[in-house]
């Protein structure tokens, strides 16, 4: 039929778009469906024109049968039908005449419909020239750019819409790869970039860029662009979903670690006896656990920070410090964690701006420098701080909330063992000292209770033997055991002391009486005893307060008692009696004997405990427990203080009447 050139050249359009069609990359199916679509409307769009097309061609045709087989006359009657043999030149004339009609029409149609295509078209199609100057843009294009092909035909493309990085920093059309598809005769497909829009605003692209070849030169450009925003932000959106769910896993996976480490830690501390370990251990899991590079653990003893026991865990960030072990002393930012009990995170710059933060003072030389810092109380079962832990210098970012919950979980469970190993140690301690004290106090009963039984048996045997007493060696005798019956007496009394003073049934019976007249006494009786120290007493006047005399007696006995013990090459003891302010009286016991060791000074006052070793002069180690037990007992006080000269200092603070 002649339609078929049309025909055929339809079909060719739909075969080099299937072809394109089948060209596009299965990453680019999106832009694969969307030129399907196109595809559908070209072949409607060519389906109507082929309509058209053969309606026009039947009336041609009839039209033409009725000029070459009849001819009207003019009266109106129609000639003879020419001869079939002469008939076949007419229709071999009237094929090529459709044929070059059908081709004509193709040439005319061809226009349209590529007009239909290109304003059909979901991607913005550009052309440019062989310098770059636009020559075409579709309606796709100008809603993708917002620019009218008025505003941009004849303009160089890359100016228009790629003429800036989204860093705001040029984009140079010499390294645009769009630019360089031209000259170098190159194909460019599924590029994405970033164009830039009318107003201003960047867009993400996908582009595909083909030359324009005419007569093997390169002449200009097609460029096809897709705005892929939509499909950008869905990208980001799923990477932002897969990493939220990736920091989620990674977040579960170190919280079980961590309550993992927790149990293994719970059992280690539990498991260790001593303090100094107990300390050690949680100072290196608290650092393990939450992933630091450095740990601090410091505890107080009785809330003293001069003798407070501190450890350190540092990683192999840190070795040039491993040896650093600078004691606490109470005055730094952790001190106010101590003081408040309450857990304390900073980063760095709120560490620095934090008004507690003073620095590393004397340590600033030598101290490891801090990053963050996270510090939890160590808290006792009475409420009371004991200590704190500190950490800085996390492997990666600042400390979190989680972090700071595991190393209050981490604190309490440490507080616990420290309090169960002080607890054991203390135990340990009560044992030993009880050996120590049934060794002593066996030897010290056990002393006088042979002197008695000797000189009673030396008694017995003079009796026994009749004839004339030797007088003197009786009264020597008699002597003896009168002073080593009331060495017992005392000891006995000791034991109920302590036994009163632990049941609370220690009972005081004050009065007011004259603290320095009864000094005087108890100086001049102790004198008696001793030939080698000068036992002076300092009280120019008489001195009111309101005491037991006896427990007071009691406990200034014990102390001229022990100075005199503890003065073996002799030497002045001075007693003083004073009052600094009207309300206070200070009673002093100074010695220049042997003193006490600084590692025996902490434990002085503890009960059985003998600073110079048992055995060495004598004594149960209850005499300046009991006397201290007294002197609370009357609302006073008693210090120890060490002279540089030598020797030993106890002070009695105690109230004046009325105040």
């Amino acid at each position: 039929m002649h339609h078929q050139p049309l025909a055929r050249h339809i079909q060719e359009l739909q075969r080099q778009v299937a072809s394109l069609h089948r060209q596009m990359s299965a990453a680019h199916a999106r832009q694969a469906s969307a030129l399907a679509a196109l595809f559908a409307t070209i072949g409607t769009a060519l389906e109507k024109l082929r309509q058209i097309e053969t309606s026009q061609s039947s009336q041609a045709d009839r039209s033409s049968t009725h000029e070459h087989l009849g001819r009207t006359t003019g009266n109106g009657h129609v000639r003879a039908a020419l001869p079939a043999v002469d008939s076949q030149p007419y229709v071999v004339g009237l094929e090529r005449t459709a044929a070059l009609t059908e081709s004509e029409q193709a040439r005319r149609y061809q226009p349209q419909i590529m007009q239909i295509i290109t304003d059909n078209a979901t991607a913005g199609l550009f052309m440019m020239d062989a310098q770059g100057r636009c020559t075409f843009m579709n309606p796709a294009a100008e809603q993708i750019t917002g620019y009218t092909f008025a505003e941009i035909e004849g303009q160089i493309l890359h100016d228009m819409i790629h003429h800036t990085h989204p860093d705001g920093t040029p984009y140079p059309m010499a390294e645009c790869p769009i630019d360089r598809a031209l000259p170098q005769n190159n194909q460019m497909r599924a590029h994405e970039d970033v164009f830039v829009r009318k107003d201003g605003t960047f867009f993400p692209v996908s582009c595909a860029a083909s030359p324009i070849i005419k007569n093997g030169v390169p002449v200009g450009t097609v460029i096809e662009v897709r705005d892929i925003t939509v499909r950008k932000r869905a990208e980001e959106e799923r990477t932002r979903l897969f990493e939220a769910e990736q920091r989620a896993v990674r977040k579960a996976q170190q919280q079980a670690q961590q309550l993992r480490g927790l149990t293994a830690a719970s059992i280690a501390v539990n498991v260790a006896l001593s303090v100094t370990d107990v300390l050690q251990l949680i100072t290196e899991q608290s650092r393990q656990l939450i992933g630091a590079h450095q740990a601090v653990s410091s505890l107080t003893v009785n809330e003293d920070w001069a003798q407070a026991i501190t450890t350190i865990s540092l990683s192999d960030k840190y070795a040039a410090w491993h040896d650093y072990h600078a004691p606490t002393n109470g005055s730094g930012i952790y001190a106010e964690v101590c003081r408040t009990n309450v857990p304390l995170r900073l980063t760095q710059a709120e560490l620095v701006a934090h008004p507690a933060w003073r620095g590393f003072g004397a340590e600033a030389h030598a101290h490891p420098p801090l990053r963050g810092w996270l510090a939890v109380p160590l808290i006792g079962r009475d409420g009371r701080n004991m200590g704190v832990l500190q950490l800085s210098d996390k492997y990666e970012g600042d400390f979190t909330p989680e972090d700071e919950s595991i190393l209050v979980q981490l604190a309490q469970m440490a507080s616990v063992a420290l309090e169960n190993a002080r607890l054991y140690t203390a135990a340990q301690d009560a044992i030993h000292a009880r050996n120590e004290f049934l060794s002593v106090a066996s030897h010290e009963l056990n002393t006088p209770i042979t002197s008695l039984r000797g000189y009673a048996q030396l008694l017995i045997r003079q009796i026994d033997k009749g004839g004339e007493i030797n007088m003197e060696r009786m009264q020597r005798a008699l002597r003896s055991i009168d002073q080593q019956s009331t060495k017992l007496v005392e000891l006995i009394n000791q034991l109920l002391d302590i036994s009163r003073i632990e049941s609370g049934r220690l009972i005081l019976k004050c009065q007011p009486s004259d603290v320095a007249q009864l000094a005087r006494e108890i100086a001049a009786s102790l004198q008696a005893t001793t030939r080698q120290h000068d036992l002076i007493v300092e009280a120019p006047t008489p001195i009111i307060a309101t005491i037991d005399p006896l427990r007071l007696e009691q406990v200034l006995t014990n102390l001229i008692g022990n100075a005199i013990k503890y003065s073996p090459a002799g030497g002045p003891v001075v007693i003083g009696v004073a009052q600094p302010a009207p309300d206070a009286i200070e009673i002093s016991v100074t010695d220049r004997g042997i003193g006490v060791s600084p590692e025996h000074r902490a434990h002085i006052f503890d009960r059985f405990y003998q600073a110079h070793g048992a055995g060495h002069f004598g004594g149960m180690g209850l005499g300046l427990f009991i006397s201290q037990q007294i002197v609370t007992l009357h609302g006073g006080q008693m210090l120890v203080e060490f002279p540089p000269e030598g020797g030993t200092r106890f002070v009695i603070k105690l109230t004046a009447p009325g105040s």
